[in-house]
């Protein structure tokens, strides 16, 4: 055979495999292309009155939510007549700050500072802002998830050296104020580094300060600060950071008159600053975490990660997963600028235990444990709860509900009733804060001795001389702790309410309490209060996380069965308990080792042969629930009540190929069920802005810390309503978000995904925002269940901590949603509660969540990018509904699917998943029942005709033709011509 012909049959053959490859993978994903290159249609047309609504939402939030944290000499409001020019300084405000990065981001921003500025009519300097422009253009990386912390968080300002002496000059005749903008980013994947990377010149290498953290001002921004406090008449600091920064600067440097707080804005909230600045709006914002001078002061310092992988090692975890997965392979980071393999086996010990924020500081304070630093005024710079204001405010007690002295009963309630008054000359709004200190005995339960049980906020913005009556209440119950090892000896586990004073202070922030007549209560419990079922599902609450038989198989404390020595911070040995230093590296005992990835053992160990077999339906298309793009009657039914009896029926009709698919594949959607008529729904990120990790256009994007800090309730409901409107409009059904994880530290990379440094703050607002999110029509899944505070070594991170800490700090946002908000749906974390994955977890979810809070509804993984790890098998059977596969849709399960066990967890995730779908039309038919309110419409996404099919088809035919004609170019004999 010729050269030719092997030639045209191999280079023929190679086509025809990769085509027939590409053509196989292009239709086992077809929906998937579709969704991508096609998108969707729902019939709802561009609704600008609705992205009218939510920039105005967006701006009172902004309004509200800055925090006012200096105004030395009244300098603002500034006047317009007499200055209406300003000097910007800070390479940040030429790239400003909108929100964080990853799943909580904000794209297609709208207004920036120098707009806000132009729209408002105020002149800004051009020169300036040139030579910053000229400086750099923009941040180098600008997506947390494709780089690692030193290169995201790289700070950028130059030395004064490379401003000319004209330029200076110039400037401080064209203004004799000056507003500096001191920017921070954070991101998904990243935490904060505790090291300085910056460049500082023009075209300039990286430049390393070991010195200083992520969170303190740089050298440059030190000396910047200092020039224009010696320089400039009046100075105005802005703070546009999602960060919590250390901002004692502002009291060392000279002249630094005003500080603001904006943190990111959003799409359109900058386009309120000068309105504040200038006095139409005053700020009426309070923190929500502490502001230390120094940030090593928090417990949590020592043990926070500042950067990929910088953590705790097991010192034999070589061998393990995240190091190898389960054949030996080294596992690489799928986060950041290139691959590298994961350094060890990360664990992260909880060793501040209750005492995290404002609840470690103050009861410090209480315990004189300030008293070497001078007391607690040379520790907190800020309180939590604090926001200055242009106006003042008195407080008059009007009523108390019982009387102060009175016994507490165990199921009683207490109301106070305040009347606020706006005695300053600008209008305003103010915050009532109501905190409680428990009795507490040497070595008995940890107890923090401020504690946030209520709060209030003026609805109405008061003109001077005018006033409001807030109602603050909140139950008894509210202020039980929870004692996991019987420490007072009472031989009880559990949540109880000891005997002794509890003394209630209305406070302007967690350290002050108001200078008014009845502002500190102080009730009686006769003698100790225990709570052995929850009061509000009945069920019975005990340890579930403590001890040698926990259902997981590891105690999450690593003390109570022996698996870890971990000493926990303690009221009755700050001195000697506070975690000074990272604590030396440990090994992982055989029973964290066996966890380490699910395998066949713990899979049979998890099934019950007592289960019965499961009733299957057959392929069919009956519209049970949901027809003509609408709910059923029985649809709302069962939308209202997960123990209806006709649930049976209807779980009676799905097949098991439609349970699995629905169980497996659960990114960015659910799957469809045509056996009961459900159709495919699509569910998106993110927490502050819906689809803006898919890249949505056309929503609003708001900073879930702002909104946390306007204390206003009600316009976080706004926000969840605003954000689910916007869904409803594109056809999506499920919302990513809110996220409620806790303030941990600072430096932890999604802080500006979350609310508070505070369990019940975040509670209340996440709360709101769920229950407005449904009227609309829209589940939410709150993320992240749980112990999620930290981007280092996220990967399989062990997290250790005591129940208590557990139970009153990090899952009580979770269950305030729950019980307040009627949230019907759930996202876990990445990493683990103990030794076990949180989204396979049976305890955690089963036993806490549904078991014992009463939960209906859905659990969603996270982004199982390593399903060996995040295993679709052991979610199902620890409770889990969904499974977050990946845009890839490749899940399958691992084990048998034959079990009666595996085949009632099926059965199982459809009706909570169902549920789920069907409260939330449920409660928007019933919303749009009601005549004060605007009807909302959803609607049913369709995939856009996949015009990519004909082009491939075309493609084909004309490689197939081109091939046909080379091969018969091969073998075509050439004609001969006769000789002469």
């Amino acid at each position: 055979m010729k050269a030719k012909k092997i030639i045209a049959i191999v280079a023929v053959a190679l086509i025809i495999a990769v085509f027939g490859t590409a053509n196989g993978i292009a239709f086992s994903m077809s929906n998937i292309i579709t969704e991508w290159l096609c998108g969707y249609s729902t019939g709802a047309s561009d609704n600008s009155m609705l992205r009218q609504e939510g920039e105005a939402l967006a701006k009172q939030i902004q309004g509200e939510g800055t925090v006012l944290l200096q105004n030395d000499g009244d300098l603002l409001p500034l006047d317009i007549a007499t200055t209406p020019k300003v000097n910007v300084f800070g390479w940040a405000s030429t790239e400003w700050v909108y929100g964080g990065s990853g799943s909580g981001q904000v794209i297609n921003p709208k207004t920036d500072l120098y707009k806000a500025f132009d729209d408002y009519g105020i002149t800004y300097n051009s020169e300036l802002k040139s030579a910053y422009e000229s400086f750099r253009s923009n941040r180098q990386y600008s997506d947390a998830l494709h780089s690692f912390n030193y290169e995201f968080s790289r700070l950028y300002e130059p030395t004064m050296s490379y401003f000319s002496d004209s330029l200076l000059n110039q400037a401080k005749q064209f203004s004799d104020t000056a507003i500096v903008v001191l920017g921070r980013v954070s991101g998904e994947s990243n935490d904060a580094p505790k090291t300085q990377y910056k460049i500082n010149a023009r075209n300039g290498s990286v430049v390393t300060d070991n010195t200083r953290t992520y969170l303190e001002i740089s050298t440059e921004e030190e000396a910047l600060l200092g020039y224009v406090g010696t320089n400039y008449e009046n100075v105005i600091v802005i703070i546009n950071s999602v960060c919590t920064m250390e901002l004692g600067f502002m009291e060392t440097i000279p002249g630094l008159d005003s500080c603001l707080l904006v943190g990111g804005t959003g799409t359109t909230g900058a386009s309120v600053i000068p309105e504040i600045i200038y006095g139409d709006v005053t700020p009426s914002g309070k923190t929500v975490d502490t502001f230390p001078y120094a940030l090593e002061s928090a417990p949590s310092y020592a043990d926070t990660g500042s950067g990929n992988d910088s953590t705790n090692f097991y010192t034999n975890g070589s061998d393990f997963y995240p190091v190898k997965d389960e054949k030996g392979n080294t596992v690489q980071h799928t986060n950041g600028s290139h691959y590298e393999p994961y350094k060890g086996v990360a664990y992260t010990d909880y060793r501040d235990g209750i005492y995290v924020g404002y609840k470690w500081y103050e009861t410090a304070d209480e315990m004189h444990y300030w008293d070497v630093e001078g007391g607690y005024g040379n520790v907190v710079q800020y309180p939590f709860g604090f926001g200055l204001s242009y106006t003042s405010f008195t407080w008059e007690v009007v009523s108390v509900i019982p009387a102060n002295g009175s016994s507490l009963t165990k199921n009683g309630a207490i109301e106070i009733n305040v009347r606020v008054k706006n005695v300053g000359s600008y209008p305003g709004q103010d915050v009532v804060q109501v905190y409680y200190n428990p009795p507490y005995t040497v070595g008995g339960i940890e107890k923090a001795s401020v504690n946030l049980v209520a709060f209030d906020k003026t609805t109405k913005i008061l003109q001077p001389g005018e006033e409001q009556l807030l109602s603050l209440k909140f139950n008894v119950e509210d202020m039980k702790s929870y004692d996991c090892y019987d420490a007072n000896g009472n031989g009880f586990e559990g949540y109880e309410l000891e005997k002794g004073d509890y003394v209630i202070t209305l406070r302007t922030d967690s350290h002050t309490v108001k200078n008014t007549e009845r502002a500190t209560l102080t009730y009686k419990v006769d003698s100790n209060i225990t709570y052995p079922v929850d009061t509000v599902t009945g069920a019975t609450v005990e340890n579930l996380f403590t001890g040698a038989n926990v259902t997981d198989g590891v105690a999450i404390d690593g003390n109570s069965d022996g698996s870890a020595q971990i000493t926990y911070l303690s009221r009755a040995d700050f001195e000697g308990t506070f975690p000074a230093q990272k604590a030396a590296d440990r090994a992982m005992t055989t029973a964290v080792r066996n966890l380490n990835l699910f395998n066949q053992t713990q899979f049979n160990a998890m099934l019950d042969e007592n289960d019965q077999p499961v009733q299957a339906g057959q392929a069919s298309t009956l519209g049970l629930v949901f027809e003509n793009k609408q709910i059923t009657q029985l649809g709302i039914l069962l939308g209202y009540d997960f123990t209806a009896p006709e649930w049976e029926e209807v779980l009676d009709s799905i097949t098991l190929a439609e349970m699995q698919n629905l169980v497996l594949h659960g990114y960015v959607h659910t799957r469809k069920i045509d056996s009961v008529g459900k159709p495919e729904t699509r569910d998106l990120d993110g927490p502050n802005q819906i689809g803006s990790f898919t890249g949505e256009t056309g929503t609003t994007g708001f900073n879930s810390v702002v909104a946390a800090q306007t204390w206003n309730v009600q316009l976080v409901y706004n926000m969840g309503l605003t954000i689910a409107k916007e869904a409803a409009a594109k056809g999506i059904s499920g919302w990513y978000g809110p996220g409620v994880n806790i303030h941990r530290s600072p430096f932890a990379g999604r802080n500006f995904e979350y609310y508070s440094e505070d369990a019940y703050l975040s509670g209340v607002m996440a709360a709101n925002a769920v229950k407005a999110a449904k009227n609309a029509g829209v589940y939410s899944f709150v993320k992240h269940l749980a112990l999620y505070e930290t981007e280092s070594g996220r990967d399989g991170m062990y997290t250790w901590l005591t129940e208590q800490a557990l139970r009153e700090v990090y899952v009580r946002p979770f269950e305030i949603a729950i019980k307040q908000g009627g949230a019907t749906a759930i996202m876990t974390s990445y990493g683990r509660i103990g030794a076990v994955w949180t989204g396979g977890s049976k305890a955690l979810l089963t036993e806490l969540v549904r078991t014992e809070w009463g939960f209906n509804g859905a659990f969603l993984t996270d982004y199982a990018d390593h399903q060996e790890f995040m295993n679709g098998d052991q979610m199902l059977l620890a409770g889990g509904d969904l499974w977050m596969d990946g845009y890839s849709n490749n899940g399958t399960f691992k084990y048998s699917t034959t079990s009666n066990t595996f085949r009632q967890n099926l059965r199982r995730a459809a009706k909570d998943t169902l549920y789920m779908w069907l409260n939330a039309l449920a409660t928007n038919a019933t919303y749009n029942e009601d005549e004060d309110n605007v009807p909302i419409i959803t609607s049913v996404p369709e995939l856009n005709f996949a015009w990519w099919i004909p082009v491939l088809i075309g493609v084909d035919v004309i490689v197939a033709g081109g091939c046909a004609l080379w091969i018969i170019s091969a073998f075509k004999k050439k004609k001969q011509i006769p000789q002469a």
